[in-house]
């Protein structure tokens, strides 16, 4: 096959529309990325970090849960919603300390 593909006659439309329609994806995506991002700084705006005790582990995907328990910062775990989080933190603030 010589040169591009892209300077056939009979398929050039057919790529043509391929292209547009990864473009249009592309943008999507960049719209999607946007939208999170925003998101994110909603939340941290709202409490310091967007809810007590509750940080956002970008490499996990994940909301990450920290207490203070006697003094000493304990690791709750990890959720994947916000919700299921806050509510972790709830517990452990609640739960009497025992050693």
């Amino acid at each position: 096959m010589a040169g591009n593909l892209h300077d056939n006659a009979e398929s050039g439309n057919v790529y043509a529309q391929v292209d547009e329609a990864l473009a249009q994806v592309k943008r999507c995506i960049r719209a999607l990325r946007d939208a999170e991002g925003a998101l994110q700084v909603a939340l941290s705006a709202q409490d310091g970090n967007g809810s007590r005790g509750c940080t956002w582990d970008k490499k996990n995907n994940s909301w990450k849960v920290r207490a203070s328990v006697n003094g000493r910062m304990v690791n709750i775990g990890s959720f994947r919603r916000l919700a299921d989080a806050q509510a972790a933190y709830r517990r452990a603030k609640r739960k009497p300390a025992c050693d």
